[in-house]
């Protein structure tokens, strides 16, 4: 939706700023009226009207993509029991290799996760966040422990 709104907003700015081109040239021309420079007004409204509906929906739109990624992530990694390797993102998703291990690197900046190397040297990101049921099934009240 947010995406039909931004090139709405585009369209909005674009048609705008024709007019308002149009209405220059009239004035140029020597057709100046009053009801040409209030014309010229309105669609110079018009332009920055829809250029802030382009931009504020656009905006939305790619926060969405991104949530949308990131909970695929999450989703990928509670799969793999909260392991998984780059490359496994990138199989299971459209994104690239570099882009897989940004996305992963992302999340362990904020905290959620971290980088260990096999003895190969191969990346596998661990996120403690996921748990197995059985640890679940174990877990104790901290006044217990």
């Amino acid at each position: 939706m947010h995406r039909i709104l931004s090139w709405i907003g585009m369209g909005i700015a674009i048609i705008s700023f024709v007019l308002v081109l149009g209405g220059i040239g009239a004035m140029v021309e020597g057709k100046e009226d009053s009801s040409m420079i209030i014309g010229i007004i309105l669609f110079l409204s018009g332009v920055i009207g829809g250029f802030w509906m382009y931009r504020s929906n656009s905006r939305k739109w790619k926060n969405k993509l991104a949530e949308e990624r990131e909970q695929k992530l999450l989703e990928m990694i509670a799969a793999g029991g909260g392991r998984i390797t780059p490359a496994e993102v990138a199989l299971q998703t459209r994104l690239s290799l570099e882009k897989s291990k940004a996305a992963l690197d992302e999340l362990c900046v904020k905290g959620m996760g971290q980088l260990n190397l096999t003895e190969k040297g191969n990346m596998v990101y661990v996120f403690e966040g996921f748990l197995s049921e059985e640890e679940k099934d174990t877990a104790k009240s901290p006044l217990d422990i």
